[in-house]
């Protein structure tokens, strides 16, 4: 962000290359980066809402997995870093140039720029086309867990029916068991199931329920659950953000120099959303905070901390002697 101010402050008087592509790099290797965790969260909410008895992804295959995205990452960053570079900019005062941090003038006229935004755009419609296809499993998946349960609170008071009927007549051979639906009780399974595995998994060491003082038994309804949502808003907010920065990005390399024939509310316009998808870094704080109390109270331990060593702090400094 301090770049980005450095950068529309001194507009046509950006003097450093080096420093331009090494803050162009950066930029695309943190979206490239975010991209692929966004992707591994939406991954690992599939597992756990989806398949939720099988092989979920441990830390050590996180990790793997990390180190796989940031390997790509790298890759999607170096033809940035010798895209990007001094662009001559035309200043309002005629036959006066300048300098702007952009794609360099000596590719700006090739095709090098064009088939870079492509291969961006192309990853942009291949993770949006993944994401739609993970979230909408994990809603079905939701759905569908959502009537098992129904089924199964059927299924017992079918049991308890039966009971009660076997009792009460137990001479009469001739009376028969009430019966329920068999997609009831085939459900009954997979509620009972998932239902040992959510007690499981909440009873972890450093699970957000072994932070509350009285935990709170799982049930197959929370398996649609608050991480999953925050997941899926986060994502969103993410390629909201990003879509106007990727189509002003493609425009800008498609059509030369046409940012320097606007003005006034236009230009205004036009640096905003360029500069779009520093909304998700502001978003994410507020989201998590919104939708986690977890966070909220971990968020307010950190602050008090902090206000903690300060207030240390400034009572040993007036404490210490003083010396003339």
């Amino acid at each position: 962000m301090p770049f980005e101010v450095f950068d529309l402050r001194f507009f046509f008087n950006f003097s450093s290359e080096i420093a331009c592509k090494i803050m162009r790099s950066l930029v695309t290797f943190t979206t490239c980066a975010s991209n692929q965790i966004l992707l591994l969260i939406a991954i690992d909410r599939f597992r756990k809402v989806c398949c939720p008895l099988k092989m979920q992804m441990t830390p050590s295959i996180a990790r793997k997995f990390i180190f796989i995205s940031v390997i790509i990452a790298i890759l999607m960053t170096i033809p940035a870093f010798f895209l990007y570079g001094l662009r001559s900019a035309i200043t309002p005062i005629p036959g006066l140039l300048g300098s702007d941090c952009a794609t360099g003038d000596d590719v700006k006229d090739t095709i090098y720029p064009i088939v870079y935004e492509l291969v961006l755009i192309f990853f942009f419609v291949f993770f949006t086309t993944c994401f739609a296809v993970l979230y909408t499993c994990i809603w079905r998946a939701s759905r569908r867990l959502a009537f098992a349960r129904k089924s199964f609170r059927s299924e017992q008071s079918c049991s308890l029916i039966g009971e009660d009927t076997t009792s009460s007549s137990i001479d009469n051979r001739n009376d028969k068991k009430p019966k329920c639906d068999k997609r009831a009780r085939s459900n009954v399974v997979i509620v009972m199931k998932t239902d040992s595995f959510c007690r499981q998994v909440s009873s972890e060491p450093g699970s957000p329920n072994m932070a509350r003082k009285k935990p709170q038994r799982i049930t197959a309804a929370s398996i649609k659950t608050k991480a999953t949502l925050i997941a899926f808003a986060v994502t969103m907010v993410f390629f909201l953000s990003f879509i106007p920065h990727l189509g002003l990005a493609a425009l800008k390399n498609a059509k030369k120099d046409f940012d320097y024939t606007l003005q006034g509310p236009q230009l205004v316009a036009f640096n905003i959303f360029l500069r779009f998808y520093f909304v998700n870094c502001v978003a994410n704080p507020f989201i998590y905070s919104a939708m986690n109390p977890i966070f909220r109270r971990r968020c307010i331990d950190v602050f008090r901390y902090i206000c903690c060593c300060v207030c240390r702090t400034c009572k040993i400094k007036k404490d210490l002697p003083v010396h003339v």
